[in-house]
């Protein structure tokens, strides 16, 4: 995203949403729309000729028009103006013109979550690779600078068990994945994982010493009584679409209906808000010994 020039000043929330253009192709695109994330406004120069179509197969679920002088806000309402004109609708966060509002749909479109089978676990392991290249938590036991397709394999193999147990879920078509561990089986993911060592250690830099020692530590945190989310990724390409929210309130949903708490780590200091957004707190927190990253650990409860 390009920042440059003035900005168009908002003016509080507007929800969120995802849903598709309409006549995205035939007509010309007056405004800027964003799926989600921060508010966008198109500055005093957005025109026509300042604007592109999206890329081919990005319209289809959600199409984004870029405007190149555009720029993010905390929050503005629906219905509210910027001084360049462009108008915030309810529907997403967008910000366009009153042709480009009229051509977007205004109903939500859901995302499909469901189990994931077996064999899906390549296509899903390749979104897992993608998404965590840069978490700390995936890269320290790795020695840093792990390449995609080196992570991709090494989950793969990690989660070849838990595919088998039903505990991935997947958003949209090879959109995201969850891994949701139900309370008090987070056994099975160690027993699992200790299963495949055999193959994962020897694309370690120790041979998994590092790693069978942050995951120690960590589910030394993991309670026994919530529903466990070990792992929520979409693809970088599907990202702030609404996937991984998706993906989230299923667990949520399956967590309420038993009754129970669920509960998460992070080693990213942004996703702590993203997640308090659903209802989760930071309820412990520290640094992976032996020089590891910072983690949060965050419950939610029923």
């Amino acid at each position: 995203m390009v920042n440059e020039g003035p900005i168009c000043p908002p003016v509080g929330p507007v929800t969120t949403g995802r849903s598709p253009l309409l006549a995205a192709l035939t007509a010309p695109y007056t405004g800027y729309e964003e799926p989600i994330g921060g508010v966008i406004c198109a500055t005093t120069s957005c025109s026509r000729s300042s604007l592109r179509r999206p890329e081919s197969g990005v319209h289809s679920m959600a199409g984004t028009i870029r405007c190149h002088r555009a720029y993010t806000f905390a929050a503005a309402t629906a219905g509210a103006v910027g001084s360049c004109g462009c108008v915030a609708t309810a529907s997403r966060r967008v910000w366009g013109t009153p042709a480009i509002i009229a051509s977007l749909d205004p109903t939500p479109a859901p995302i499909r979550v469901e189990r994931a089978a077996p064999a899906r676990l390549p296509v899903l392991a390749g979104i897992l690779g993608r998404a965590f290249a840069d978490e700390p938590l995936i890269q320290w036991p790795l020695g840093g600078g792990a390449t995609v397709e080196t992570i991709t394999t090494i989950l793969k193999l990690l989660y070849a068990g838990p595919a088998e147990l039903g505990m991935l879920w997947e958003g949209g078509d090879g959109e995201g994945v969850a891994v949701w561990i139900v309370p008090g089986e987070t056994a099975l993911l160690t027993a699992s994982d200790q299963a495949a060592a055999s193959e994962y250690e020897p694309l370690m830099p120790d041979r998994g010493a590092r790693y069978h020692a942050l995951w120690e530590w960590v589910g030394s945190f993991i309670p026994d009584d919530a529903w466990y989310l070990d792992a929520l990724a979409v693809d970088p390409a599907r990202q702030r679409t609404g996937v991984g929210g998706a993906l989230v309130r299923h667990g949520l949903d399956l967590a309420a209906a038993q009754g129970a708490a669920a509960f998460l780590e992070t080693s990213i200091a942004a996703n702590v808000p993203y997640y308090e957004r659903f209802g989760f707190t930071v309820v412990d927190q520290g640094d992976v010994p032996g020089g590891g990253p910072h983690v949060w650990f965050m419950r939610r409860e029923p």
